[in-house]
């Protein structure tokens, strides 16, 4: 089954600062309120090519960049290191007063589940915990990109997967 969750937010800044804010090396430290710590792994012509993010209950994740498009967005494959990687999109479409920045998951499948479970699963479990995490996320960018400073710790609310 092909199963995705999106999430947008409407930035009052450019999109230029907003492509410059979510292309910097580490940047998840200052957006991101379940970041504890974002290491470059991979860099090349100034293009992150992967980076581990460590999420505040110390769960590891290999974020590996693809599709990489300046000043519109990329394409990530999000996962631990040797498991299943969930397809991660963020694109930024530019508006007369700001900018809209667009994440899509489309999460990897389980198969710790039977598949006839999984649309539960996915509808009761995973898709209003990806809402959750997507709005923590795009908010903590929006905050930074507005205010000029770093998101705090679960600034918008504890999550149960990454705190």
């Amino acid at each position: 089954m092909f199963y995705r969750v999106t999430s947008e937010v409407f930035i009052k800044s450019t999109s230029e600062k907003v492509w410059k804010l979510i292309s910097t090396p580490k940047y998840l430290e200052k957006v991101h309120p379940f970041c504890k710590k974002n290491t470059i792994l991979d860099i090349k012509d100034k293009k992150i090519k992967k980076d581990l993010l460590v999420y505040n209950n110390g769960l590891n994740y290999i974020r590996i960049f693809k599709n990489w498009k300046n000043g519109i967005g990329y394409d990530l494959l999000v996962g631990k290191e040797k498991g299943k990687k969930s397809l991660v999109k963020w694109t930024i479409n530019p508006h007369s007063e700001g900018a809209k920045l667009t994440i899509s998951i489309l999460p990897y499948t389980s198969d710790k589940i039977h598949r006839i479970f999984r649309p539960f699963v996915y509808y009761f479990i995973i898709r209003p915990g990806l809402k959750k995490y997507l709005f923590s996320v795009l908010n903590g960018i929006k905050w930074v990109a507005e205010n000029d400073t770093n998101v705090q710790k679960n600034q918008f609310g504890m999550h149960p997967w990454f705190t």
